[in-house]
């Protein structure tokens, strides 16, 4: 422990010890969080309280869902190729964006807090189906406990990727960072993913650290595993990891969430200003969509860009001289022809002589190729087998 502490942290330190509630103690590490000293000595303790507090929330989380029936109303199946969620402050359209784009008809009114349970729809895109879920508005301190806030940060766990809907009328900037602010407590990432180190526990020898990492980052990582009951580990970084990000490859409470913006109220006075603001700021990591949902305006390319965060392609298959099957499959992106095989009988495989494929990733159509072949989306797949 530092000595060089100030009095205003050791006053907090002292509040919790004297807590007796789970939220006491989560309100006092969060004052002794704010207090410590930020340098090079009080690493590892701040390291300790961020993980503190964060299983005193994740505790505090599952009380609140012990309450919730397991037949909560929030409980919504998934269908589809992927269920998404539209997440956005109180108020931002949120109903609306969901109404154009899945004909459904969810209760749209020009109050906040209009939905208080999951709103589902069915968005088709290009023969498939992405199921899109509105989700209540996210308000702050869902991440401890406030209002809806356990069972919509479960939903959101679960889920396959987010919507983030922001009104560009209503301070969009601030929007965010209060939206960032609740799911970085709720363990949630977005649009990253999980650092690429290889762990694994070994009998003797201490803990060695190879790979992309520098010199100065292994007594870090060699204290971090420690903590985390590794005495004996070979550590392999297969990629160079900032320090902020090393523990997350440890932290197996985390999810890791892809995302894009959809800036509505874009056909009001002064929009524009605010929608350079949020891609100037959020533009590198997140795609950005100007729609006006009551005007119907950019609409058109919401579910192209839901469907290129999936991470997935539609493949279709044909039977030699027949016509394509009209439904796809949908397989990661990526895919080969083997994969295919795999997804429709192993017999695909084990008796596979060739495959003719049309599409984007071979150089006319019928080109013959083998199971290596990576397949690209829309590409259609004919089978030839012993």
């Amino acid at each position: 422990m530092p000595t060089n502490v100030t009095r205003e942290y050791l006053d907090a330190q002292q509040k919790y010890s004297d807590a007796k509630t789970l939220e006491e103690k989560i309100d006092a590490l969060k004052l002794m969080l704010s207090t410590v000293p930020k340098h090079k000595g009080t690493e590892r303790l701040r390291y300790e309280l961020k993980k503190n507090l964060a299983n005193k929330r994740k505790e505090l989380q599952a009380r609140a869902l012990k309450k919730t029936s397991s037949r909560s109303e929030f409980h919504i199946p998934k269908e589809g190729i992927a269920q998404i969620l539209l997440i956005g402050a109180p108020n931002t359209g949120k109903s609306l964006i969901l109404n154009k784009l899945t004909s459904t008809h969810a209760k749209v009114a020009p109050y906040p807090f209009t939905s208080n349970i999951p709103n589902p729809g069915m968005l088709l895109y290009k023969d498939v189906q992405i199921q899109l879920v509105e989700l209540p508005p996210l308000v702050e301190e869902v991440s401890e406990g406030r209002w809806l806030g356990p069972k919509m940060l479960s939903t959101i766990r679960n889920s396959d990727a987010l919507v983030i809907i922001i009104d560009l009328n209503r301070n969009p900037l601030e929007q965010m960072e209060m939206i960032f602010r609740e799911l970085k407590a709720a363990r949630i990432r977005l649009n990253r993913e999980r650092p690429k180190i290889d762990i694994k526990r070994t009998d003797r020898g201490g803990i060695q650290i190879e790979g992309e990492i520098d010199e100065e980052d292994k007594p870090f990582v060699i204290g971090l595993m420690q903590s985390r009951g590794f005495h004996n580990a070979s550590v392999i970084f297969l990629e160079r990891v900032q320090r902020n990000r090393i523990q997350d490859a440890f932290d197996e409470s985390l999810v890791f969430k892809r995302a894009l913006i959809i800036a509505n109220k874009g056909d009001l006075p002064g929009t524009e200003t605010a929608f350079e603001e949020l891609r100037e700021h959020f533009g590198d990591d997140y795609p950005i969509i100007p729609v006006s949902a009551k005007r119907g305006l950019g609409l058109e390319s919401v579910g192209s860009s839901i469907y290129s965060i999936l991470g997935k392609m539609r493949i279709y298959t044909k039977v030699p001289g027949q016509k394509p099957e009209s439904k796809p499959l949908v397989l990661p992106e990526g895919s080969t022809v083997k994969d295919v095989g795999k997804s429709l009988h192993r017999r695909f495989v084990n008796n596979f002589r060739f495959a003719r494929v049309w599409g984007h990733s071979v150089n006319f159509g019928g080109e013959m190729v083998g199971l290596n072949h990576s397949l690209g989306d829309g590409d259609v797949v004919e089978f030839h087998a012993r």
